[in-house]
């Protein structure tokens, strides 16, 4: 029997036409009205990028290096610059880690929050903050009385810390360095560095400037200062006037010396896995190994 239409009755395949049109109409509607979502361009490979700490960068290059050497890919990049930097490009969705030797701000938060970024922390290694001077200087040790009193430029020359009569040169970091950042949160707690310093933008430059300057002081983590070997002389610190003075090491890390500091590998929550491989490598035995051996404490105590 054959079925037959009135004037008004579309034809089957009109009608399938009319419907799948329709339908097109609906979804293409629904993706317009819908917000379009940021493409992270970090997923179209698995290379992982590092950015951040110049504290940090002599050993997550070796890490790179030996997670490379071991795992052959995926590769890994190092790019040196601050904890600020690191943060902020880690937000910024241009890096997959961030290399921090400070703990990340209240602000650094609310951006991330902002860009939709959950992130994640990773305690690497631990490190001291080491205050140097130039050879030629005779003091060895300061308290942490003195040495406030030297940033804030409450002391301004050595002879009141028991040196020669010269003015002190201070030389403190940017304001974005993690070790800066450091000192102001840890140990200043709101009083401000001496109006007079002058600020430097690298360790290196901190290492080079007191090598060749008799008057000058300042601070770098402890395996810059260990790298530097007998072009700055490392001072003891000491708790209080009283108190016994000791220097930086991977043991007084843990122990008793006052400036040190956990450091960090900050990722986004959701990581790809190349960059979960590559943290792990990190906190691994042999990743830890190459931490103590570029003169960084591990994570743990030995014997913990």
């Amino acid at each position: 029997m054959q079925t037959k239409f009135g004037p008004e009755t579309p034809q089957p395949t009109v009608a399938i036409l009319r419907y799948v049109c329709g339908l097109a109409l609906c979804v293409t509607l629904a993706i317009a009205c819908k917000p379009a979502l940021r493409e992270d361009p970090r997923q179209l490979t698995a290379l992982v990028s590092v950015e951040g700490s110049d504290t940090m960068s002599p050993l997550v290059t070796l890490w790179a290096n030996d997670f490379m050497r071991v795992a052959a890919d995926p590769p890994v990049s190092v790019t040196t610059g601050n904890t600020g930097q690191g943060i902020d490009a880690l937000i910024n969705r241009t890096t997959d880690i961030a290399a921090a030797s400070n703990e990340i701000t209240p602000a650094q938060m609310q951006r991330a929050k902002k860009n939709q970024v959950q992130l994640k922390r990773f305690v690497v290694a631990r490190d001291c903050i080491a205050v140097i001077v130039n050879p030629a200087n005779p003091i060895k040790d300061l308290s942490l009385e003195q040495l406030r009193g030297i940033l804030t430029g409450a002391v301004s020359n050595w002879s009141q810390v028991g040196g020669q009569h010269a003015a002190i040169k201070l030389l403190i970091r940017e304001s974005t360095s993690g070790t800066q950042s450091f000192l102001c949160d840890h140990y200043l707690k709101g009083s401000q560095f001496a109006k007079n310093a002058q600020t430097l933008l690298s360790l290196n430059s901190v290492i080079d400037s007191v090598s060749k300057d008799k008057t000058a002081v300042g601070y770098v983590g402890m395996s810059g200062a260990v790298g530097a070997g007998e072009k700055v002389k490392v001072l003891a610190l000491k708790v209080l006037p009283t108190s016994k003075a000791v220097k930086p090491s991977p043991v007084s890390t843990f122990d008793d010396y006052p400036l040190s500091r956990p450091l960090a590998l900050y990722t986004d929550e959701n990581a790809k896995p190349s960059v979960d491989q590559f943290v792990n490598y990190c906190l691994s035995p042999a990743g830890q190994k190459v931490a103590s051996e570029s003169g960084f404490a591990t994570v743990h105590k030995a014997g913990d």
